[in-house]
């Protein structure tokens, strides 16, 4: 075969090599966006079975409560979480907000979530809450002199 016989073939193999360069030099579109996971399911429990060193406790024991109140604080630093059963008998109407307390030291509190806010109504529910710290403990806040009773049973595991 003669040279000129060759042009073609060679032409077209460079046409090739171009085209491979630059499809490999070329930038790369992104791949397509994935969907997230489904969410959690609100609220997320933290359920964990009583194990034989749960420890049972009354924070409010049929307690009347006429002004702002801090239960005996309860040592469940070996616990995970705490299940809290309140009542409220609301006699005669005070707003009243129950609130989780923490404490490392046993002194010095700090705030944690409320097991109910505001309320001017009888009530009776259970709160699951995480343990934080080593001392539980639950504060009653009401905002007049109305006495109401507040039992508050717990147990922490």
């Amino acid at each position: 075969m003669n040279a000129r016989a060759w042009t073609p073939v060679v032409v077209a193999l460079a046409v090739v090599a171009v085209i491979a360069l630059v499809a490999a030099l070329a930038p790369q579109s992104a791949p397509a966006a994935l969907a997230a996971p489904p969410a959690i399911p609100t609220p997320a429990s933290v359920t964990r079975p009583a194990s034989p060193g749960y420890i049972t406790f009354n924070p409010f024991s049929a307690s009347a409560i006429a002004a702002d109140t801090t239960s005996s604080c309860f040592d469940v630093g070996r616990q995970s979480t705490i299940d809290v059963l309140y009542v409220i008998d609301q006699a005669t109407t005070n707003t009243v907000t129950l609130t989780s307390q923490w404490s490392v030291n046993g002194t010095t509190l700090a705030g944690g979530v409320d097991l109910v806010a505001n309320n001017t109504a009888d009530a009776t529910d259970i709160a699951q809450l995480q343990v934080f710290g080593r001392y539980f403990c639950l504060l009653a806040n009401v905002t007049n002199a109305n006495t109401i009773t507040i039992t508050a049973q717990a147990i922490a595991k």
